[in-house]
């Protein structure tokens, strides 16, 4: 319900304002900063509940997974490691250890941490840490060895299809399979990729407006800004939503290379048609399985830079 974190923390506050050093009730704090994406405010939370209780295993899980969200390889290490002392049963503590080792490039005892947690629970969770430690060392094979394991347990594990996407995609390259189960990456994220108007499939849709909008960061935005050329054949009607630091570079593009873009977005959060008329939509990672592009080198220039923005950095 909306509204219902803040209150929780009002609460969780005042209780332990008049019960102070009470672990239990500082990772219930934690828990709640955590869930308004307040991490600092976490980690502080966590860290309070093992200074007051270093037994206790919910402070050391909380605040070693906070702490791997935020980097601190290190210090979620060390957490993660006295959970698996106070828990030794439970895989979480061991698997978490064993990401961060392989963080740390301490890979070989990264591995045998892996295999102490399989003995003692091989969850999917667990299945697909111990696949991101392999494929982040170019141990692709047995990353989607991995994968498979943890399929077999969950087979409507959405972060595993879309692993097994990507090691198919560096090791196969350019498969047709694979760009569909990447297509799986769409029900992970409501706010990113819930539909706001009925998903394109690549048909020709003359008379209807269509939105192509970017959804990762900038490096894949430009990769696969080389297909928006080739839409003007399938859509009549085009608008392209972008983060705002591309957009002059696209619109400078999309003028030079005569890309059909009918309106603009400038912005990360996603906008109904409601507000932006169009009928379809599509990610812009999706119009490779949509519309069955290959994907090549680029055989032409496809991007090009402000012709202004250009002279004014010749005359610097």
């Amino acid at each position: 319900r909306q509204g219902a974190p803040a209150q929780a923390l009002t609460h969780a506050l005042e209780a332990e304002r008049l019960s102070p050093g009470d672990a239990d009730l500082r990772v219930i704090i934690g828990v709640v900063h955590y869930q308004r994406k307040d991490y600092a405010a976490a980690r502080e939370a966590f860290a309070a509940a093992v200074q007051a209780d270093d037994g206790s295993a919910d402070a050391h899980r909380n605040l070693a997974a906070v702490c791997f969200k935020l980097n601190d390889v290190e210090t979620a290490a060390r957490h993660f490691q006295r959970l698996a002392e106070l828990s030794p049963r439970s895989s979480f503590g061991w698997s978490g250890y064993a990401s961060c080792l392989a963080e740390m490039g301490r890979e070989e005892e990264a591995w045998a941490c892996f295999a102490r947690a399989a003995a003692e629970n091989p969850t999917p969770q667990l299945h697909r840490d111990h696949a991101a430690a392999l494929f982040n060392a170019g141990r692709i094979t047995e990353a989607r060895a991995q994968i498979e394991a943890g399929l077999a347990a969950d087979p409507g594990n959405a972060l595993l299809h879309v692993a097994r996407a990507n090691c198919d995609l560096i090791e196969r390259g350019d498969l047709p399979a694979a760009w569909a189960e990447y297509e799986w990456r769409l029900r992970l994220d409501p706010a990113r990729y819930g539909e706001r108007a009925p998903r394109w499939n690549g048909e020709r849709c003359g008379g209807r407006t269509l939105l192509v909008y970017a959804e990762q960061g900038a490096g894949d935005t430009l990769l696969f800004a080389r297909y928006l050329s080739r839409l003007s054949d399938r859509a009549d009607g085009i608008v392209l939503q972008v983060a705002p630091a591309l957009a002059r570079l696209l619109r400078a593009s999309a003028a030079h290379f005569g890309w059909n873009i009918g309106a603009w977005i400038e912005g990360t959060a996603r906008i109904g048609p409601d507000k932006v008329p169009y009928d379809l939509e599509v990610p812009l990672l999706s119009l490779v399985h949509a519309c069955g592009f290959p994907v090549e080198r680029a055989a032409a220039p496809y991007l090009a830079v402000d012709e202004a923005l250009r002279a004014h950095w010749a005359r610097r």
